[in-house]
This record gives structure tokens, sequence and C-alpha cells, in this order.
């Protein structure tokens, strides 16, 4: 029971993370874009 508990913890935190990594780096392909349209 503690090994499953475990188990949903570490994959949340997991898909936390990946959601916030995700997040971010859509920003910066954004921020990205928008700094080359304004360049060009």
């Amino acid at each position: 029971m503690m090994f499953f508990k475990l188990i949903g913890k570490l994959f949340f935190t997991s898909i936390i993370m990946i959601s916030f990594t995700m997040r971010f780096f859509t920003i910066d392909v954004m921020s990205f874009y928008i700094h080359m349209l304004v360049t060009i």
C-alpha cells in the first residue's frame, strides 16, 4: 500500500515538473519568435 502511494506521489510530482518546464519552454519559444519578428 505504501509502495503504491509512493509511486503515485512520484508520478504526480513528475507531471507537475513536466508541465512547469513545458510552460517555461513554450514561453521561451514565443519570446524567441516575437524577437525574430521584431528584428526582421
